[in-house]
C-alpha cells in the first residue's frame, strides 16, 4: 500500500522542526521523518550541517537515496516529512525535494513566518549552523524557496497549503485546521 505523506518545507530557522514535534500528540498515527538522518548515512558525516559543504552532486545523490530509504525503513503507512523544497549552498539554491519521490506526497505544506523572526531564531540557535545571517539573505531564501514551493505544487499537481510560523500556538492552530480540511476535501 502506497504511503499517505505530507511533505513540509520551508527555509532554515522557520520552525518547521519545532512545530511539528509540538503537535505529535495530534499525529500519533503519522510517523514523522527527517530525510537528513538517512542523508547522513549515505554521506557518512555525522553533523546535518556538513550536508551545506558537500558537492551537488553528492548531495543530489545523497537525496535520492535518502527518500525512498525513508520509505523503506517507515513503521507507519501515513508520514510526515520535515525538509525543504529548494536548499541554499556555496553554489546556489537546488532542489530540496527529490522528482523520484512525486507519486507518493498527497499534500504540501509551505512554513514561512517573519524575516526578522527567522534571522533572530537562526543567531539564537548556536547548536547548528544556520548559514545565511543577514535579512537580505533570509528573504531571498524566502522568496526562492516560496518559488519551488509553488512550482513543485503545479508540477506534480498536488496542493500547497502556507501555514504562518510567527506564533507557535497560532501555527499549530492554523496546521490543525488545514488538516482538517484537508482530511474534510479526501472523505
Amino acid at each position: 500500500m502506497n504511503p499517505k505523506i505530507i511533505y513540509i518545507g520551508g527555509i532554515k530557522g522557520v520552525g518547521k522542526t519545532t512545530l511539528i514535534n509540538s503537535m505529535k500528540p495530534e499525529f500519533s498515527d503519522y510517523e514523522i521523518v527527517d530525510v537528513t538522518i538517512q542523508m547522513r548515512e549515505y554521506t557518512d558525516l555525522h553533523n546535518r550541517d556538513q550536508l551545506d559543504e558537500i558537492t551537488v552532486v553528492d548531495r543530489f545523490k545523497a537525496r535520492e537515496y535518502a527518500f525512498p530509504k525513508a520509505l523503506q525503513d517507515r513503521k507507519q503507512n501515513k508520514l510526515i516529512f520535515d525538509s525543504h523544497f529548494s536548499i541554499p549552498s556555496i553554489y546556489g539554491h537546488e532542489w530540496g525535494f527529490p522528482l523520484s519521490f512525486i507519486s507518493d506526497v498527497k499534500v504540501l505544506i509551505l512554513i514561512t513566518s517573519i524575516p526578522d523572526l527567522i534571522l533572530k531564531r537562526r543567531k539564537q540557535d548556536v547548536s547548528r549552523n544556520r548559514g545565511r545571517v543577514s535579512l537580505s539573505e533570509v528573504e531571498l531564501d524566502m522568496k526562492i524557496e516560496s518559488l519551488y514551493a509553488q512550482f513543485i505544487s503545479r508540477m506534480i499537481d498536488k496542493p500547497l497549503y502556507i501555514i504562518e510560523n510567527n506564533n507557535i500556538e497560532d501555527a499549530k492552530d492554523m496546521f490543525l485546521k488545514t488538516i482538517s480540511k484537508i482530511k474534510s476535501m479526501n472523505k
